[in-house]
Parts: C-alpha cells; sequence; structure tokens
C-alpha cells in the first residue's frame, strides 16, 4: 500500500515483503507492501504481533543478519536494496529506536552511549563532542553525561536510545514505541524534537498506541496480520473515534466528546472549553456544575487498616547520593493506588523498597503492623522490563516457579497456573519459550507468575508497556477485577488515563520525596502543579478542569453532558 503523494522522492519502497522467523512457518510479515514519502513523519499503528517491529528491524537491516528468518521480496530505502547490502553499508542512512530499548545501550557512560556511532562515523572530535551535548540537552540528559547507563530509570534509558539514535543524523529513523517509559511532559518534548527533526527534511517511521500522546504526524498506517491494510491522512483517521480501538489503538479523549456536541476544529482543551461555553453560556454551565457538585464535591478517604506503612525511608545507590529522601507513605488495605511522577524521580526504587527487593538505608516498612513479610506471598513485584524477572524455558515453568516454592502439590501448582494464564490472556501458550514471545506477551507472563502467588499487595512496575490499547484495557480491567475482589493494588506509571480512569488514589514523587498525595480527582484538579512535576493530564481532563470539573474520563463527561444537552444561548 502506498502512502506517499507522486510528487516526492520515496524514501521508502517495499514491495511483497514476506518474512517468518526461524523455526516458524507463520510469516511475521505477509505479503507487506508500503511506500514513504522522504521528509514525512509516518505513525505505524496495530495490535502487538501485527509486525511492526518486526518491520522495523527488516528496514534496520537487524533481519535477517542478527534475527534469522526465511525472507523474500523487496526493500529500498532512498533507491538502495537493504537486503542485498551489508548492514554496515547502511551506517549513517538508518537510525532505529528498539521497541527493547536497553538491549541497544552497552557503553560505560552516557556521554560515550551517544558518541558511539559518531566515532564509527570518524567525526571529528570536536564536532563529535558539539553533537553529543547537543542530543543529550535536546532529551534532558546533559547533567547526567558521565553517568553509567544501567544506572539510569527506565524513563531515561529510553530517552538516552533516542539521544544515540538522533545524533548519528541518519536519512531515515525508525522508532519502535520509544515513550512507553517516558513521563508526560517528556513525552511532549520527545514530540517536538521529532518535529524539529522534520522541518529539517528527516524522515521518519514512529511506532505508537496512543494518537493523544505523539506529535501531529503527516499519516498514520496501520498493520493487521503482517500488512498494512489502512492508511492515511493522520488528522482524519486519528480522529475517528470508534476505528481506532479495534486497531488496538487508543483515540483521543477529547475529540470524540466535542463530536458529540458538535464542536469541531478546536486547537486544545483551553479553546474546547471556550467554544463549549459559548455554545452552553454561563447559566447552562452552573446547572452543570451544580449536577457535578453532587455526585463528585465529597472528597472520599480509603477505607480500611494500612496494610503497609513506610516510616521515614531513604535509600542511595552511591554513597552521598539519595535517591529516597525521607518518604513516609501508607497504603491501606483494599487500595488502588498509582505512583506516577516525573523520570529518575524514584519511583521505581520506591517500589522495590515496598516489593522487598531492597532494603533501605534508614527508616522502616511495616506490613500489617510488623516488620517483615514474605516475598511472593504477601507482596508481589512485576519488574519495569520482564526480562529481568522471567528466566524459565517455558510460559508454565516460568509461573509455575514460585507456587512450587510455596510448597504447593503438583494439582494445586497446575490450578494456580492456569487461573493466572487465563487471567492474563495466555491459556493455551503453556509450554511456549517465553523468550521468543513479543515483549508484551513477556509483560503478561511475568504478571502471571506474580498472580500464582496470590500476594495479598501487588506492586506492578509499568503494567501496560508493551501492550496495545486493547491488551492495556484488559490488563487494567483485570487489576481492577483483583482490587474489587480484596487485593490491594500499587501501580507505577507514566500512563495518565490509566491513573486518571482506575487509580482511585494518586502519588506523586518528585526527586525522592512524596509531592502530592490524595484522591485522584483531588490530585488531578491540581494542574498547573502538575505540570512543575512533570505530569500533563489528559485532554478530556485538562477541559473539565477549565470548566471547574475534573473528568477522569470520556465516558464520564459524556453522561454528565448528556442529561443536560447545550440547546445554546
Amino acid at each position: 500500500m502506498s502512502i506517499s503523494s507522486k510528487m516526492g522522492p520515496k524514501a521508502l519502497e517495499i514491495s511483497k515483503l514476506k518474512f517468518s522467523y526461524q523455526g516458524s512457518e507463520r510469516f511475521v510479515i505477509d505479503g507487506l507492501d508500503y511506500e514513504q514519502e522522504a521528509g514525512k513523519l509516518v505513525m505505524l499503528a496495530g495490535r502487538s504481533g501485527a509486525g511492526k517491529s518486526t518491520l522495523c528491524k527488516i528496514i534496520a537491516g537487524a533481519i535477517p543478519t542478527s534475527q534469522m528468518g526465511k525472507i523474500s521480496g523487496e526493500v529500498k530505502v532512498f533507491g538502495k536494496s537493504i537486503l542485498d547490502s551489508k548492514p554496515f553499508e547502511m551506517i549513517g542512512s538508518i537510525g532505529i529506536v528498539f521497541q527493547d530499548f536497553e538491549s541497544q545501550l552497552f557503553s560505560t557512560s552516557v556521554e560515550l552511549e551517544v558518541a558511539f556511532g559518531l566515532e564509527n562515523l570518524a567525526i571529528p572530535r570536536e564536532e563529535m563532542r558539539r553533537i553529543v551535548y547537543e542530543s543529550l540537552e535536546q532529551v534532558g540528559l546533559r547533567e547526567e553525561m558521565r553517568r553509567e547507563p544501567w544506572k539510569l530509570s527506565g524513563g531515561e534509558k529510553q530517552r538516552l536510545a533516542i539521544a544515540s539514535a538522533i545524533a548519528m543524523r541518519p536519512k531515515i529513523l525508525l522508532l519502535d514505541e520509544p515513550m512507553t517509559d517516558i513521563d508526560p511532559i517528556g513525552r511532549e518534548e520527545i514530540s517536538r524534537i521529532l518535529e524539529e527533526l522534520k522541518e529539517k527534511g528527516m524522515t521518519m517511521l514512529l511506532v505508537d498506541h496512543d494518537v493523544e500522546g505523539v506529535p501531529e504526524c503527516d499519516i498514520l498506517a496501520i498493520m493487521e496480520n503482517g500488512s498494512i491494510t489502512r492508511s492515511g491522512k493522520f488528522s482524519e483517521i486519528s480522529s475517528d473515534p470508534l476505528a481506532l480501538p479495534k486497531y488496538g489503538i487508543r483515540p483521543h479523549s477529547l475529540r470524540p466528546f466535542l463530536r458529540s456536541i458538535g464542536i469541531s476544529g478546536f486547537r486544545g482543551p483551553e479553546d474546547a472549553s471556550e467554544k463549549f461555553l459559548e455554545m452552553i453560556g454561563e447559566e447552562g454551565l452552573e446547572r452543570i456544575r451544580k449536577t457535578w457538585e453532587k455526585l463528585h464535591g465529597k472528597r472520599t478517604e480509603g477505607s480500611g487498616y494500612n496494610i503497609m506503612e513506610l516510616r521515614d525511608i531513604r535509600y542511595s545507590y552511591l554513597k552521598g547520593k539519595e535517591v529516597i529522601k525521607g518518604i513516609s507513605l501508607n497504603i491501606r488495605d483494599g487500595e488502588f493506588v498509582a505512583i506516577i511522577g516525573p523520570n529518575g524521580s524514584g519511583k521505581t526504587t520506591l517500589a522495590k523498597i515496598m516489593g522487598g527487593i531492597l532494603k533501605p538505608d534508614s527508616g522502616g516498612v511495616l506490613f500489617r503492623g510488623k516488620a517483615g513479610f514474605r516475598k511472593g506471598k504477601d507482596v508481589g513485584y512485576v519488574f519495569q522490563n520482564p526480562d529481568q524477572q522471567i528466566f524459565a524455558t517455558s510460559v508454565f515453568d516460568e509461573v509455575a516457579f514460585g507456587p512450587r516454592n510455596l510448597g504447593k502439590n503438583q494439582e494445586e501448582v497446575k490450578e494456580a497456573v492456569e487461573k493466572a494464564l487465563d487471567a492474563v490472556g495466555l491459556i493455551g501458550r503453556e509450554k511456549e519459550d517465553p523468550f521468543q514471545m513479543t515483549r508484551g506477551d513477556r509483560q503478561k507472563v511475568a504478571v502471571a507468575s506474580v498472580l500464582a502467588c496470590d500476594p495479598q499487595l501487588v506492586i506492578l512496575d509499568e503494567p501496560t508497556t508493551g501492550l496495545d490499547y486493547e491488551e492495556q484495557l484488559r490488563m487494567m480491567e483485570f487489576l481492577k477485577m483483583l482490587n474489587d475482589s480484596g487485593k490491594t493494588v500499587v501501580i507505577i506509571t507514566h500512563s495518565m488515563w490509566v491513573v486518571a480512569q482506575y487509580a482511585e488514589r494518586c502519588v506523586v514523587v518528585k526527586e525522592g520525596q512524596v509531592a502530592l498525595d490524595g484522591p485522584t480527582r483531588e490530585v488531578f484538579s491540581k494542574e498547573e502543579k502538575l505540570r512543575s512535576l512533570h505530569i500533563r493530564v489528559p485532554e478530556i481532563t485538562s477541559f473539565g478542569n477549565k470548566l471547574g470539573m475534573t473528568f477522569l474520563s470520556t465516558s464520564e463527561a459524556m453522561e454528565l453532558i448528556s442529561s443536560k444537552k447545550p440547546e445554546g444561548k
């Protein structure tokens, strides 16, 4: 399928491309035709397993050199055949940020990581230094240039991978979900960088599942079953709230609501709120606010005893440099809590202390009023990167490891594994090798392995990373069901729509301290304060805040307004 005009030169020309991984008969890429005009920014979207990451690796030359398989068809980058070229012949032409971004980091410092590609291009030393500093400045890592990459947070590592790619100034840049672990304001900054690169003429292919969180692209192309089945202007396809979810893409939170009441052509939440006020009038708005106050005006405190208490927790990875700076926090039994904050703020470190993975330098951790707890049985912890957790050669053995170590018999282990796999949608895949699965599926395996131990408190670090929108919804609905059954759930996430729709309480961490803590609606009403903490609320929430009503979802706004249809002045 062509997505280029007949006017501009073609950056990408792919025809009849087919590929299957070694040892598999299934074609991950199946007869794909694709063209992209030079200088265009294209968003490539689709469900997990559609073939997006595989396509990026083929274009970058990583397939079939690093990952073997059966390939046929034609792939040209600016007229040069990829399949007939050696990888080194394309150095400087193609840059890529892998979905598994940690796998492409290997240097001993942030600075050397960015410089590595430039050294291979024999860039003069002074120019290299300038490019390295400029690239790190663009992604907000200039102050971290002397640090070791493995000591960065997940979001900081992702920023580093992006800096390493853009430093090469490639003709075409491939970005496979480059902002999954980056905080909301960081996403804005990365989006701005991509827009600047586009203005300079760089061709880019951006894989993502969220049209609200990406820059304004030229084209939106959708993959299904190894081929591109739909493409067109980004502004048109991304405005279709009904079609996007069936492709695993999260639609805009504000546009469907505005469309339902006849508002179009807005420039953002502030402009939209002004148009809405013009439509409904001050009296109409006041009637809606009164209804809102009846529904959401009273603050509700969480019920239950404290299942976990953190008392003046402090922690340092390096002597003299505290990451957690005296945090005191109570988690009540049966709560659903989201811990949010900017990259490098200490969220994951805090979660690891709560999960018993790290021991604080000082302070105390109490579980149901007592010091100490059983890891796995009392508290379950799901890592941000599933590959740090998975080790078995089959899904069944991975999920069975915990129950076996808890002394369960064979039948009990089987029952626990089946229940956990059913919960995450992996029934029937017990014999598969986890390391041959997509990152999203590996994430599900990691979650299942924790759930199989039936912990009372479940802590999940970025539980929706690597999942398409449908899978994210299923994962979060499952966690909601788990919470409704009496389990206490704590998540760390950069997806603010997830926080808004599922977490009853929100804890904002900044520089190792708690900056805000309270019911999610109350915290999300403090929009200016949140922006200073690198948090951007969903567009529908920002729209509501400007009208004095903090909407936490599109459906919440629609339900309220539908009973008070705007009639105009």
